[in-house]
């Protein structure tokens, strides 16, 4: 469990630090389909449906490959903190999940503990 803010924070950064890789997985991939001869486009290949892929055909569905990067990461970030809500409110309503407050400091060690409790419970 995190507060909002922070889950948006870390969402923030984590999304500034793979931009520089984004435009190049999307081409890569759009590539490898055209050259298969597979119309790169959201109904034939699933994959561009992600998050982080499927914005550049958002913003330009005819030719997504000319998307700039810095046109698409206002979006991929916006998508992003719109599916991490939904995740929080799935979990919430899950009885009986557990929880596990990341602000802590020995958060690993809690999880780490209640996996391996579950392993041993289960072998």
């Amino acid at each position: 469990i995190k507060d909002r803010a922070s889950v948006y924070q870390k969402i923030e950064e984590r999304i500034d630090k793979m931009q520089s890789k984004l435009k190049c997985e999307f081409l890569s991939i759009y590539n490898i389909c055209k050259n298969a001869g597979v119309e790169p486009n959201l109904a034939n290949v699933p994959l561009f449906r992600a998050i982080g892929l499927r914005e550049f055909f958002d913003i330009d569905s005819e030719h997504p490959e000319c998307v700039k990067i810095e046109d698409a990461i206002p979006l991929i970030k916006r998508n992003t903190k719109r599916y991490a809500k939904r995740q929080e409110t799935f979990f919430k309503q899950i009885e009986g999940s557990i929880k596990i407050d990341m602000n802590e400091s020995r958060w690993y060690e809690k999880l780490h503990s209640i996996i391996v409790h579950f392993m041993e419970s289960y072998i």
